[in-house]
């Protein structure tokens, strides 16, 4: 909710935030504490988290009573994305503030009711005299799972950018018509729209099974097939495809060899073999000859399969030809070898800072997933603090040039994500780099356009 000064009032002998205030507390009332959880927001030019998600009536009844302090520019980018604030002098963007932050916490569903009493109109606190991200905050809130009302109160004139803003963040999910109310005046209409809101919400009082994440050393492969038995039957099958760059291969060095037969005793060669791309699993057994008088009688230094060639390695393999008589064929030496590797892992959806996966313990900080990847177009990187801290991040290409700069503010502790345009690097692998005052964090990701 903005923070509503008294003109023009709704009602006579009502300010806006008087109607508002006791809307507010009919539907906090009226919700049930076992499947819904409340928070509140006023913004301004800055938002301010007035309550966490709590389903203690009392006290969010207590904090809609707070009359707000009334500020006279309203900074959509505030409510939905981030305030800019100084820190040791720079300034910086800090997002703890606001509604599409809160709703990575959210138990249930989130659902986010927009009140404001007018257009977007920021002051140009910090250089925040920008128009609102609403590409930003509308992909945001479809990455949340976040379902979107926007009321609008009083009469104030709204100029064609500041009405498709406020449609834009209405058609996040569901119907523009269930979901985008204007020129709201009266108690009564208000109080209406919160019963029509909560009716909506209802059919979203469930708990998320949990969040269920895919890691694999070759950027997946075939189909993953995900069931939740105790939701519905819920049910979803990803199928992952393997790029070429990423696929292990497994080189031979040479590639031919021509022997000079003059007698019938052995001839040995030595191959090297090379993991690309990813290390390679050589099981027992591993090779076909189109002719037996071609073996492999040493496997060098790691001894006889089952091996395993770690990526961009090599080992020295002994092949040996055992001739019958002084004639000789063409004949061909496959060696199998596999690597791709996996690890299904289930978060409980309530303990979101639990998540422990392969960069590390529990306790650490994180970078968990760039997604998609191959990135392209609104890309997400996921990542955990163990403690709130300034991070700046940037992005490099394979060869360590900066290519991008991407944040540089406060962030709390737990998961977090932030995001980048994937469209405006060329083809090629980078690096997305993390620095904590304690860590230094980085991912790989490719593109390929």
């Amino acid at each position: 909710m903005s923070g509503m000064t008294g003109e023009p009032n709704p009602a006579p002998g009502q300010s806006k935030w008087e109607v508002v205030s006791e809307a507010i507390t009919h539907f906090i009332a009226s919700i049930e504490p076992d499947s819904a959880e409340c928070a509140i927001i006023e913004f301004g030019q800055q938002s301010q988290k007035k309550a966490s998600f709590t389903n203690n009536k009392d006290s969010l009844i207590q904090m809609a009573s707070i009359e707000p302090a009334f500020q006279l520019t309203t900074n959509y980018n505030s409510a939905f994305l981030r305030n800019r604030v100084e820190f040791n002098g720079n300034v910086i963007d800090d997002s703890t503030n606001s509604s599409l932050y809160l709703a990575k916490f959210a138990k249930y569903k989130p659902v986010i009711i927009f009140m404001t009493d007018g257009k977007h109109n920021p002051s140009n606190y910090l250089g925040e005299d920008i128009p609102f991200l609403v590409g930003a905050a509308s992909n945001l809130a479809k990455a949340r799972n976040a379902y979107v009302f926007v009321i609008n109160i009083g009469t104030e004139y709204l100029d064609a950018p500041s009405l498709n803003n406020l449609t834009t963040m209405a058609e996040v999910e569901g119907k523009l018509s269930d979901n985008l109310y204007l020129n709201v005046t009266s108690k009564e209409e208000l109080l209406g729209l919160y019963d029509k809101v909560k009716e909506i919400c209802g059919k979203f009082s469930y708990q998320p099974p949990c969040e269920v994440a895919w890691e694999s050393e070759c950027s997946g492969g075939g189909n993953l097939i995900l069931n939740f038995p105790s939701h519905g039957n819920l049910a979803a099958t990803t199928t992952f495809e393997i790029p070429e760059y990423d696929k292990p291969v497994l080189e031979m060095k040479p590639v031919m060899v021509s022997l000079q037969i003059a007698d019938i005793n052995p001839k040995d060669t030595i191959v090297q073999l090379i993991a690309r791309n990813k290390s390679i699993d050589i099981p027992a057994n591993a090779y076909i000859s189109t002719d037996p008088r071609y073996s492999i009688v040493d496997w060098g230094a790691k001894g006889n399969p089952p091996i395993t060639i770690e990526k961009d390695s090599s080992i020295m393999i002994t092949v040996r030809y055992t001739p019958t008589d002084l004639t000789y064929t063409i004949a061909e030496l496959v060696i199998e070898g596999n690597q791709c590797s996996g690890e299904l892992i289930v978060v409980d959806a309530n303990k979101p800072s639990s998540v422990i996966d392969k960069q590390g313990e529990k306790g650490n900080s994180i970078i968990k997933s760039i997604s998609p990847n191959p990135a392209s177009g609104l890309t997400e990187v996921c990542f955990y603090l163990s403690d709130q801290a300034i991070v700046k991040s940037w992005i490099t290409d394979i060869l360590g040039n900066k290519v991008l700069e991407m944040d540089n503010r406060i962030i709390d502790s737990g998961d977090n994500s932030i995001y980048f345009n994937a469209d405006r690097l060329n083809n090629g692998v980078f690096f997305i780099i993390m620095q904590t005052p304690t860590q230094l964090l980085n991912k790989r990701f490719n593109i390929i356009k």
